[in-house]
């Protein structure tokens, strides 16, 4: 299988599972999106521009990616990079909010490992894996013979806004550097404001 070639030329089972995988993503992509709009608006907090802006960018990179018949394998490639740490910031979260309720060494050491868990795991993807998948993908997106069935625009709007979301994580990437320097001391202790 090609990196960025046309779907319609891979088989038929590779193709539906593709399309499967894309369609299941998106729909989520966009109950995620309503999600962080309207929480935010019924508990009476600000809304998060940067996480709505990766919502969106996500779901226009699923949708025209599945419209043009190309890259599929190029953004399941990054956004396999970007979301494969969700199950450990998602427990992460989980054990932010537990340790301000309860407080026995359990709970405070499994918090302690998640967050030290997270932040390696993070640090090592986005840092380590995710400029090296960028550069190459962004390469063949926009000078792979393979991709020439996608017009050129739609093509540098892929690299751009995949660029961004990189940009956009990088105070992610510092917390969790922050997070790293301290061990297992944590960062997001039980008086901690989040």
């Amino acid at each position: 299988t090609s990196l960025m070639g046309k779907v319609s030329a891979e088989p038929q089972w590779w193709v539906g599972g593709m399309r499967a995988l894309y369609q299941y993503s998106t729909g989520y992509m966009l109950y995620d999106t309503i999600f962080s709009i309207f929480l935010p608006m019924m508990s009476g907090e600000d809304m998060d521009a940067k996480i709505l802006g990766h919502h969106l960018v996500s779901i226009y990179l699923m949708f025209s990616n599945q419209l043009s018949d190309a890259a599929y394998v190029w953004l399941m490639v990054f956004m396999f990079s970007g979301e494969f740490t969700n199950p450990l910031q998602n427990i992460f979260g989980a054990t932010q909010l537990s340790v301000k309720v309860f407080e026995d060494p359990l709970t405070l050491g499994f918090h302690a490992v998640m967050e030290f868990s997270f932040a390696l795991i993070y640090f090592i993807v986005r840092v380590g894996f995710g400029p090296i998948v960028v550069s190459y993908m962004s390469y063949r997106a926009l000078f792979g013979a393979e991709v020439k069935n996608v017009p050129f625009l739609v093509r540098a709007s892929w690299v751009f806004l995949v660029m961004m979301m990189m940009v956009g994580s990088i105070s992610l990437m510092t917390e969790c550097y922050e997070m790293l320097s301290d061990g297992l001391i944590v960062k997001y202790h039980r008086d901690y404001e989040l």
